[in-house]
C-alpha cells in the first residue's frame, strides 16, 4: 500500500523539523548551562546624576571572543534598551581571559522617562561561528542604588 500524500509531506518535513528542534535546543542548552560568565558580582553602585555606575568581580569560565554587554531597563509601561559605556577601557572593546576578575567601572544611562525600575544586564560571546552566546549576568533593583 503506497502511503498518502499528506504522509510522504509529513515524512519529508520530519527531517527539517527534527534539525530546527535540535539547533534551537542546543542553543537553550548552551544559554542555561554553558554560561561564558559566572559569579558576576556587583562589589559597588552609585547614582551620578542620571548614570548608574558600577563594578565588581566576575569569573569568566570559557574562553570565548567579547561581542558586548547590554543593558535593558524593566520600566511601566514599556521597556528600554540603556546606554552602557565602560569607562576602565576607553572605549575599546576586547575579550578578556578566562578566569577571575576584576570589571568596571561602567556606567549606564537612564532615561527620565520610562521610569526604570529594573536593569538587566546580559553579555554576547562569540564562542563558535553557529550563533552568539548569551550570559545573563545581573538584575539590578534601580530603588537599591542611591
Amino acid at each position: 500500500m503506497k502511503p498518502s500524500r499528506a504522509t510522504r509531506i509529513a515524512l519529508n518535513l520530519l527531517p527539517i523539523l527534527v534539525g530546527a528542534l535540535l539547533f534551537f535546543g542546543a542553543i537553550w542548552a548552551e544559554h542555561t548551562f554553558f554560561p561564558v560568565v559566572k559569579d558576576f558580582t556587583i562589589l559597588s553602585a552609585k547614582r551620578d546624576g542620571k548614570n548608574l555606575v558600577l563594578s565588581g568581580v566576575m569569573r569568566k569560565v570559557r574562553d570565548c571572543s567579547f561581542v558586548g554587554v547590554t543593558a535593558h531597563g524593566v520600566a511601566e509601561p514599556t521597556d528600554a534598551e540603556l546606554a552602557l559605556k565602560f569607562l576602565d577601557s576607553n572605549g575599546e572593546i576586547y575579550t578578556r581571559p578566562v578566569g577571575p576578575q576584576f570589571w568596571g567601572p561602567w556606567s549606564i544611562t537612564l532615561p527620565l522617562t520610562p521610569n526604570v525600575k529594573e536593569i538587566k544586564m546580559s553579555a554576547v560571546h562569540s564562542c563558535h561561528p553557529a550563533w552568539a552566546s548569551k550570559t545573563d549576568l545581573v538584575n539590578i533593583p534601580v530603588s537599591l542604588i542611591r
